[in-house]
């Protein structure tokens, strides 16, 4: 029932919009050059107009989005690649440590320890003026951060004592000395 409703509906409004545009037709032809002239220039006028207007506001908004992307985009980017550069010369710096035990290397880390935190305190505030979720994902970034930072100081005091991180050596140290002892008093 609905369907056939529909079709009636849509049958009318055709109808009378074929009406309408014939009645339009018909006046234009009844007109004097001068008057369909006048209306044509009219019709272009206004069409001219649209397009200015558009292009007007397609340009604003460009700009606005060009403006956006210089002033909060591009130096989060610079932040963020600055962050993880520094960040990949913190792992290497400690793995070269915790290796040689070189102390040119731990002096690295906590030059570059310092240059990544820095950089992070820089993305931090770029993000106050972001999406929600660059905020989330720069405050999740800063959490993993602060439970990784203890790590590489436990690994380096590590590396600096031979006892805990050479379990033959301390077997040695502890029960060694004690069976050397014995020996001796024999």
């Amino acid at each position: 029932m609905n369907s056939r409703l529909n079709a009636f509906k849509a049958k009318f409004l055709n109808h009378r919009v074929q009406a309408n545009r014939r009645k339009l037709a018909a006046q234009l032809r009844n007109q004097k050059i001068g008057q369909k002239l006048n209306i044509a220039f009219g019709v272009l006028m206004v069409m001219t107009f649209l397009v200015i207007g558009r292009n007007y506001l397609g340009g604003r908004e460009a700009q606005v989005n060009i403006n956006r992307t210089q002033s909060i985009r591009v130096p989060t980017v610079l932040a963020s690649a600055q962050a993880q550069a520094n960040l990949l010369k913190m792992l290497s710096q400690v793995r070269a440590y915790i290796a040689t035990g070189d102390p040119e290397y731990r002096y690295r880390y906590q030059e570059s320890r310092q240059k990544f935190e820095a950089d992070l305190a820089q993305m931090e505030a770029l993000a106050n003026h972001s999406a929600s979720d660059i905020r989330d994902r720069v405050g999740k970034l800063k959490q993993t951060y602060q439970i990784w930072s203890e790590l590489p100081d436990q690994l380096i005091a590590l590396r600096d004592n031979l006892l805990e991180n050479q379990p033959a050596l301390k077997l040695l140290d502890n029960q060694g000395k004690n069976r050397l002892l014995l020996f001796s008093e024999r």
